[in-house]
Formats: structure tokens, C-alpha cells, sequence
């Protein structure tokens, strides 16, 4: 059986739960690297959408500082 999953490793088996054995693709955690990367743009669009000060809160308490949803190429679009 194929696993379509981007935290599935044949070796180590689910990189997020952390555990050997697979749920498979029936696993509520189980996502494909593209519809990873369409939440990731999905949540980045709404960050993006906040106010600037809603922002900087968000990226002080859980970026360090760095808003990572606006950045391009490393940096950050508005910096």
C-alpha cells in the first residue's frame, strides 16, 4: 500500500505522531505535500488579512518577531 502522506517515512513511519506503526491513509492526521501546501497558503492569506497590530502579536508570541506568512525570499515583505 502506497501512503500519499508529507509526514509519512518508510523507515521511521508518521514523522508527526511520532510512532512506527501507520494508520495509512486513513489517518485523520494524513495529508498530501499539496494539500499541505494549499492550508499553508490558506492560513498565510488570512494572517496576511489581519490587522497590522493583531499581527505583530501573533508573530511576538509565536515567530519571534518575524511575520512568515508575508515573507519572500527570507525576508518580510513590508521590513
Amino acid at each position: 500500500m502506497k501512503i500519499n502522506c508529507f509526514a509519512y517515512d518508510a523507515d521511521k513511519g508518521c514523522k508527526i505522531l511520532k510512532k512506527e506503526i501507520v494508520c495509512g491513509n486513513s489517518c485523520s492526521f494524513c495529508k498530501s505535500r499539496d494539500d499541505l501546501a494549499f492550508g499553508r497558503e490558506k492560513s498565510n492569506a488570512r494572517l496576511a488579512s489581519l490587522p497590522y497590530e493583531r499581527q505583530r502579536y501573533i508573530a511576538d508570541t509565536y515567530h519571534n518577531g518575524k511575520r512568515a506568512w508575508l515573507e519572500t525570499d527570507g525576508k518580510e515583505a513590508d521590513a
